[in-house]
């Protein structure tokens, strides 16, 4: 979503890249995984590091603090 914002942008300006309103909605409200290929589209539509769209996995801290 900070993309979207950052570049004056709305959702229905990803329908390129994803094809549907409510596949573009599920992926900007964490419902759903970005694929690889969407991946390699959004970081050239954005001109960013594919880097930026995998999810960072929670380290021994966070998932000890979300236990307890």
């Amino acid at each position: 979503k900070g993309l979207l914002d950052l570049h004056g942008l709305k959702q229905k300006d990803l329908l390129p890249i994803f094809k549907t309103e409510s596949i573009v909605s599920a992926v900007l409200h964490r419902k759903r995984r970005l694929t690889a290929e969407q991946i390699n589209k959004l970081a050239d539509f954005f001109k960013v590091s594919q880097e930026l769209f995998f999810e960072s996995l929670p380290t021994t801290e966070t998932r000890k603090a979300q236990v307890t």
